[in-house]
């Protein structure tokens, strides 16, 4: 492929504002902020995709330690409360879904798979419909929330269309498989060939952006409400706005660049 393809979640950040996603991911600077808010859910969703994944192909190898997922010098919680959360909301939401399991007659085409090529894209699973012969594209969610409406939208049409790239054929069902400690429910998410075209074209002028930015022939730009995905104030408001990226002013005023 000639074209640059980056990851959905690399994607959503560099869209969010270019400057914080070329701060964190090509230069390697974190806040030192606390992130255990966000820390348990995202290693039990991490952790449970492992799990399922092995349930689903037994050569697939499990987790040994959760707590290698992710670095915790930045979390004010201690590890050993960490792996007790994440362990105890993994165990729940795996038991709910080997008991509502909604695949378990499908054909099991695809788990765990990664595809480098494709901007590392990493599908939690794909199945084939043994009656209708059509493919279905989950993705497993651990939450206790419902997902907003186009939550997914981005990150499911880009996996819709690295199958679509790799066996030639869109999957006719793609949905979201959201799971808590007490049910599974699946949420639909409309992809047709349209639509896949349309994020296409967008993702891909993105791409181009993106690649540009890291080989320094543009320069990244800041979002000028200084909030990330969420509306919240963006972490790095203070590089930007006050040190003005000057790693030194940025290290005394509460900021970490990983060697």
């Amino acid at each position: 492929m000639n074209k640059p393809v980056f990851s959905p979640s690399s994607t959503l950040r560099w869209s969010n504002c270019p400057v914080r996603y070329f701060l964190e991911h090509e230069q390697g600077w974190k806040t030192k902020f606390s992130i255990s808010g966000m820390l348990i859910p995202r290693l039990a969703g991490q952790l449970i995709a492992n799990k399922i994944a092995n349930y689903l192909d037994s050569s697939i190898e499990l987790e040994e330690n959760p707590l290698e997922k992710v670095n915790l010098r930045t979390s004010d919680l201690g590890e050993d409360m960490v792996a007790e959360k994440v362990l105890k909301t993994v165990e729940a939401g795996f038991k709910v879904f080997t008991e509502q399991n909604p695949y378990i007659d499908m054909e099991t085409v695809w788990v765990e798979k990664a595809f480098p090529e494709y901007g590392n894209a990493r599908l939690d699973a794909l199945f084939r419909n043994k009656d209708s012969g059509k493919l279905v594209l989950p993705d497993f969610k651990l939450t206790s929330r419902t997902p907003a409406r186009y939550a997914y939208h981005h990150n499911m049409h880009h996996y819709a269309w690295v199958v679509r790239e790799i066996l030639g054929e869109l999957p006719s069902r793609v949905e979201l498989c959201i799971i808590n400690s007490k049910e599974l429910t699946i949420i639909p998410v409309s992809v047709t060939e349209e639509s896949v075209e349309a994020w296409l074209q967008t993702n891909q002028q993105a791409w181009e952006r993106m690649q540009n930015q890291r080989e320094g022939l543009e320069k990244p730009w800041m979002n000028p409400s200084h909030t990330d995905e969420r509306g919240n104030a963006c972490p790095f408001q203070d590089a930007c706005l006050r040190f003005m990226w000057d790693e030194q002013l940025m290290k005394a005023g509460g900021y970490e660049k990983e060697v």
